[in-house]
Parts: C-alpha cells; sequence; structure tokens
C-alpha cells in the first residue's frame, strides 16, 4: 500500500509558513517536566519492546490540540509519543524499543520540553477556497 498526499492548501504566495503566519494560525503554550527512571518500561523476560503511558496535568490543554516532546537527554532505543488526551491532560507513550532492561536513558531522572499548539478557530476558514 502506498500514500500519497492529495492536495495540500497553502497561504496564497507561501511554500513555508513565516512567523507571522505562523502566529495568525496557532496559538501556541511550553511546559516542561521530568521522568523518573523507575518508571521506564523494562522487559519483562520475553526480549519483546515494553511500552508504558503516563498522563501529565497541563493546565489549558483540549482535544484537538498538538503536543510536541523534545527531552533533554539522549533517548536512543526509546520511542516518545505526547498526545492531548483529555481537557487538561497530557498522555506520554514511552516505549523502550529494545526489549532490553537497561538503555543510556535510564540511568538518570530526565527533563523534557513540551509544546502545545492550538489551531485558531478562523484558520482553517481563511484557507478555503
Amino acid at each position: 500500500m502506498t500514500s500519497a498526499i492529495t492536495a495540500v492548501k497553502l497561504p496564497e504566495d507561501q511554500a513555508i509558513a513565516t512567523p507571522y503566519q505562523f502566529s495568525a494560525l496557532f496559538d501556541a503554550g511550553v511546559f516542561s517536566f521530568t521522568f523518573e527512571a523507575d518508571t521506564i518500561p523494562v522487559d519483562a523476560g520475553g526480549g519483546e519492546a515494553q511500552e508504558a503511558a503516563f498522563e501529565i496535568t497541563v493546565p489549558g490543554v483540549a482535544l484537538g490540540d498538538f503536543v510536541f516532546i523534545s527531552p533533554a537527554v539522549d533517548v536512543v532505543d526509546m520511542s516518545l509519543v505526547a498526545y492531548v488526551s483529555a481537557a487538561d491532560t497530557v498522555t506520554l507513550q514511552l516505549e523502550n524499543l529494545t526489549g532490553a532492561d537497561g538503555t543510556p536513558f535510564d540511568a538518570a531522572t530526565a527533563g523534557f520540553l513540551g509544546l502545545v499548539l492550538r489551531l485558531k478557530p478562523n484558520a482553517l476558514v481563511d484557507l478555503q477556497d
């Protein structure tokens, strides 16, 4: 199966959004949090990748917001996915891709930065034909 993007509409005469256009499309907010080493998913004996999900309270986030997470440490062999799962709640899914009991990540408490983007109500209307 192949995927293809069939239609993308950008503001006239712009290949990418300028900072002004970005602020016209989105409201943004930042947050930070720490993640304790003892919450890292580890191998249960089968050598398979292990996953865990954690909820983070982020006041003001709402369903439909975009969430981006950036770790302050190397997360070799780890996969991170963040999304708004309920009002004021971001869910972080963390997967240990190796299935091994240890990675460089689980040696210390890790700091993370988060970015939340909310599409402004009129943004899609402004892009319609």
